[in-house]
């Protein structure tokens, strides 16, 4: 299970949500999904439990252009689950 204070590059988000980088740079513009820089660094950087909550918020579970990426992240996490135990 991956530690929730990990944060994520926008390669490996879109890897886990299943969709493309230019997407998460959309989502990331358009405010639905939270960036940080860490100092030093040029790359944006996204909290794994902002990918949580993304999946979470109500706005985003009705919205259809989301509903592929979250189907797919949450099988995805029941499989890590599952694995764990």
């Amino acid at each position: 299970m991956r530690d929730i204070k990990e944060f994520l590059s926008v390669s490996q988000v879109a890897i886990k949500l299943n969709v493309s980088k230019v997407t998460v740079y959309k989502m990331i513009k358009d405010g639905v999904l939270p960036a940080y820089r860490i100092s030093g660094q040029k790359m944006l950087r996204i909290k794994y439990l902002d990918i949580i909550n993304l999946l979470e918020n109500t706005q985003v579970k009705n919205n259809p252009k989301y509903l592929p990426m979250i189907k797919t992240c949450r099988n995805d996490n029941h499989q890590q689950v599952n694995d764990n135990k």
